[in-house]
Parts: structure tokens; C-alpha cells; sequence
């Protein structure tokens, strides 16, 4: 370093201020407000579908070929 002067902190001086930081209502100073995410970022983006209280959405777990049980053609006497 050229001609600066280097002060000498330990690790618990630092820790400290970073929580101080970070927490000031620990210190007796007004907290810090959380920052406003949307909802879309904050829980992501599921596609839910609307369905009749008595029917349970069944999902396809990695089955292209999948189809809900309602779709499914009724098997029979031939």
C-alpha cells in the first residue's frame, strides 16, 4: 500500500458493523423496511386450474402419454 495508513480491526469489529448494519433497531435506531418483491417472484409461477371440490387435479409426473382419469375412455364388455 502506498503511504496509507492501515488501521488494525478485528474480525468481532467488523462482524459488528455489519450487523449494525444490517439490524439497526438492535441498536435503538428504526429498523429497516423488507424490500417489496412480487408475488410472481416471491413464490414463482405454478399454473393452477380450477376444479370441483369433489375432484382431486391430478398431475402428469414426467408421462407425456398421461391422461386424466376423467378423459379416459370407459372399458367395457366388446
Amino acid at each position: 500500500m502506498n503511504n496509507a495508513q492501515r488501521t488494525t480491526r478485528s474480525a468481532l469489529d467488523m462482524i459488528n458493523d455489519c450487523f449494525r448494519h444490517q439490524h439497526p433497531e438492535a441498536y435503538g435506531r428504526e429498523s429497516v423496511p423488507g424490500a417489496i418483491v412480487p408475488a410472481e417472484l416471491r413464490y414463482g409461477r405454478d399454473p393452477m386450474y380450477a376444479s370441483p371440490a369433489y375432484e382431486v387435479p391430478e398431475e402428469r409426473m414426467g408421462d407425456p402419454d398421461a391422461v386424466p382419469l376423467g378423459e379416459v375412455a370407459p372399458r367395457g364388455r366388446s
